[in-house]
């Protein structure tokens, strides 16, 4: 679903015909069908055309208000994103994935767009390693290296919205196995405080040792609790997104939030030379660690 096809712009070269003048050709060219059958194949051809120009032009609002918004500076300063190319890159990914969640729910509109979205995204991608110097003749092969590690941290964002479908015990008792593991000297009635809430906790949880690997590249000198704040930011979003009107959402008429209200983080969410701490962010066990399928929210 998200292979690298080639170029949008030259597979959605469009004739401007229109299905009269199209007939008109074909008569011309002493076509035997009669004028009837010629005009409506016509009409559904020209129909097909105008579908795949909407598709395009959908997924090119999206995708703008993902780059912008991805292009403030207060990721590099208050989240402390890397401006390194693959930081930058899966900060750009983390905002298309929670398009394309919002897509899916879309029907077979939104799967068009989605597919299209990705093709945007990575002909995007392509231009910004051929602009860091990559020669053209080794993009290819770049562009795939790029695609594991995007495809990766897709697949565990996906698998942590799966813990809504465990019951809290059935969490709460995944987590405090991983935690005796983590922490063998710890108290059983501190690991208990650890335990989550409700559901949402878990999938938090989740998200932040998805984006701690895949975003933050495993950095020690990140806090925790700064993953955490990102991670829910991240769910915030992904709600807001669900609830808004298709026109307004298939148009691009919307901004994603701001970051920085999530980032209430102490110290400024970096920690000085210190190790990864014990728990699933840290130790990148959170539960979104492994394989899975694509599911939306369940709301």
């Amino acid at each position: 679903m998200f292979l690298a096809s080639p170029s949008v712009q030259s597979r959605l070269l469009l004739r401007r015909a229109s299905p009269l003048s199209a007939v008109a050709a074909s008569l011309s060219r002493g076509y035997s069908r009669s004028p009837p059958d010629l005009f409506w194949d016509s009409v559904q051809s020209w129909m097909t055309r105008v579908g795949r120009k909407t598709t395009l032009g959908a997924s090119t609002a999206l995708f703008s208000v993902c780059q912008r918004h991805v292009e403030h500076g207060y990721w590099q300063r208050h989240a402390h994103i890397g401006d390194d190319f693959r930081s930058t890159h899966m900060l750009l990914v983390l905002h298309v994935w929670m398009v394309h969640k919002r897509l899916l729910t879309e029907g077979k509109r939104g799967l068009l767009v989605q597919e299209s979205l990705f093709d945007t995204l990575w002909d995007n991608t392509s231009d910004r390693m051929y602009k860091k110097g990559i020669p053209e003749i080794s993009l290819n092969k770049y562009l795939k290296e790029v695609q594991a590690y995007s495809f990766r941290t897709c697949v565990e964002l996906d698998q942590s919205l799966d813990q809504l479908k465990l019951s809290l015990e059935e969490l709460n008792a995944k987590k405090l196995k991983d935690l005796r593991e983590l922490e063998p000297q710890t108290p059983e009635d501190a690991l208990q405080t650890q335990m989550f809430k409700n559901s949402e906790e878990a999938v938090v949880d989740s998200f932040a040792g998805a984006l701690w690997r895949g975003l933050y590249l495993r950095r020690e000198d990140v806090d925790e609790e700064l993953v955490l704040s990102l991670a829910r930011y991240v769910r915030s979003e992904q709600d807001r997104l669900m609830g808004l009107p298709a026109d307004v959402f298939f148009e691009g008429r919307f901004t994603f939030q701001s970051v920085v209200p999530f980032l209430n983080v102490p110290q400024g969410g970096i920690k000085a030379g210190s190790g990864p701490g014990a728990n699933s962010v840290a130790s990148g066990r959170g539960a979104g660690s492994g394989g899975g399928n694509a599911n939306s929210r369940q709301t």
